[in-house]
């Protein structure tokens, strides 16, 4: 699946999104994911449910952002 690629339109929702607020939301996760093409869905979910994950996934745990490949 190729990507679109827009540099511009990321940079700039960053740059805004850092001047308004001073950080960078979950939400405007998936705001760039969804701008280069990507689906995307925001859930809570339980601990014990986490490996019912479909990966790829983007998991926020204590304000670190990491990227889930492979639930064993």
């Amino acid at each position: 699946m190729p990507f679109r690629r827009r540099p511009n339109l990321i940079c700039r929702i960053l740059v805004d999104q850092l001047q308004r607020t001073g950080s960078l939301s979950f939400p405007l996760y998936g705001v760039i994911v969804e701008v280069i093409g990507l689906h995307t869905q925001l859930i809570t979910i339980l601990g014990k449910s986490f490996i019912q994950l479909e990966t790829s996934a983007l998991v926020l745990r204590q304000e670190s952002l990491a990227v889930l490949y492979e639930v064993l």
